[in-house]
């Protein structure tokens, strides 16, 4: 059985067609959108709001998005233990950091800032020192720094793994439903996050439909 060479030229320019098409598509999408590759994803935060923008440790980190939290195994903890389940519908950031790195040490007032700012409205607040950080000394800077949040050390560096932690500190922000929302933020933005997740929060509800009793 043969084929007709015609049919096979006819398959060739409509393969030819389509593909020219899609071309043209993705090139009207960066030109009236002002961006080039992907489109970002939705609900992302903006790129500038980051430590390391488009870098492979970044881009690792944004692998995370919009996936229940990873591994998370803590222990020696400094301040009141947090049982993972007490997280469940919380916004929770996780100050990913270690006692050699001054720039984690220099964000510690800020974090304090913001448990005070958001007591109350359900934002929770856990420091994770690396797994190599002695205890005594995690507590010791506790003390010293009048921490006002509890800090735990990942047990074994699984944690720090499962995260795809390559720099410190990294700030990640887990929303209400339990979902990665942002990994590697600028202790300055992590502020910023928190009020888009409030913001969601307020219009989530105020779009839900009214209940009334008896139905």
């Amino acid at each position: 059985m043969t084929e007709n060479p015609g049919a096979n030229v006819q398959k060739f320019f409509i393969v030819l067609v389509v593909a020219l098409l899609l071309g043209a598509a993705g090139l009207l999408i960066a030109r009236f959108t002002g961006r080039q590759g992907p489109l970002p994803r939705p609900g992302a935060f903006p790129a500038e709001w980051h430590l390391a923008p488009g870098s492979p440790g970044q881009q690792r980190l944004d692998e995370l998005l919009g996936q229940p939290v990873p591994r998370l195994d803590l222990a020696d903890w400094v301040g009141p233990e947090v049982p993972r389940q007490s997280l469940a519908g919380k916004i929770v950031v996780l100050d990913f950091w270690a006692t050699w790195c001054k720039p984690c040490l220099a964000a510690i007032p800020h974090n304090n800032e913001l448990v005070a700012q958001y007591a109350g409205r359900g934002v929770l607040l856990i420091g994770v020192a690396a797994h190599t950080d002695p205890v005594a000394t995690i507590a010791r800077i506790a003390k010293d720094q009048d921490v006002r949040y509890p800090i735990a050390r990942d047990a074994s560096g699984a944690t720090a793994q499962a995260w795809g932690i390559s720099f410190y500190p990294t700030y990640a922000v887990i929303d209400r439903r339990g979902l990665v929302r942002a990994v590697g933020l600028q202790p300055e933005y992590v502020g910023s996050a928190i009020e888009k997740l409030l913001a969601e929060d307020a219009a989530a509800s105020s779009s839900a439909p009214a209940t009334h009793p008896g139905g």
